[in-house]
């Protein structure tokens, strides 16, 4: 299954779209389709430890569904500074990041009910269209100014900020080139791809050696 794409329990794949001329959201077994939400649409699924479904919208925010029925929105109400929501990772500590590439990063604290915003306003700031959590609870983040890494960490520093603490990684094949998407395959692969590079990352080399030059291999399909 593709990155923001979601396939539930009962085998149904959740899309969004257009449908039957409306903008929605529904879900298909191959067989028989059905409407969850009507008048909305969005970009991205994410399966939650706590068994919801996160959903990242366009204009709307962030939804999150209880099975088929929509029981919280995250949006501007809340502090949301995002428009649209492209990726959505949850860390080990239950905060929800979201991204927009031209936009920034967010993420939201169920705990505390609270949104913090990271939004694009100096050189060093960035957005994302792709994230992911790894099994040692690092996330990471690809976007128009490439790929970056921020550790498993419960307190966030006081003065964080995605420009300072997030670690730019494989800059010779992605800075300021765009990583357009990233799936674990395995909890000790990591796939990235950009628009000419597809590569497996070696985590597990990564963590024991902080390595990131030498484990990773690529090709280009052109």
């Amino acid at each position: 299954v593709l990155p923001g794409s979601y396939k539930d329990n009962s085998g149904y794949t959740w899309q969004s779209g257009i449908l039957d001329g409306k903008t929605q959201v529904w879900k298909m077994d191959g067989e028989k389709i059905t409407p969850i939400h009507e008048n909305i649409q969005g970009f991205y699924f994410q399966a939650l430890k706590n068994g919801l479904i996160a959903f990242g919208t366009g204009g709307e925010g962030l939804w999150l569904f209880e099975k088929d029925k929509l029981i919280e929105k995250i949006d501007k109400s809340k502090g949301l500074g995002l428009d649209n929501i492209l990726t959505i990772s949850e860390d080990h500590f239950g905060r929800i990041w979201m991204a927009r590439n031209s936009q920034g990063i967010s993420y939201y604290d169920p705990t505390k009910d609270t949104v913090i915003n990271f939004l694009i306003s100096e050189k060093e700031d960035f957005g994302a269209m792709s994230s992911v959590v790894d099994s040692r609870g690092g996330l990471w983040v690809g976007g128009v100014k490439g790929l970056f890494h921020f550790p498993s960490t419960n307190i966030l520093p006081t003065d964080f900020k995605p420009g300072k603490y997030f670690k730019p990684m494989m800059s010779e094949y992605f800075k300021d080139n765009m990583v357009s998407m990233l799936k674990l395959y395995n909890e000790d692969s990591l796939i990235i791809s950009g628009p000419n590079t597809v590569m497996i990352f070696d985590l597990k080399t990564f963590y024991e050696s902080k390595m990131e030059s030498t484990h990773y291999f690529c090709f280009d399909p052109r």
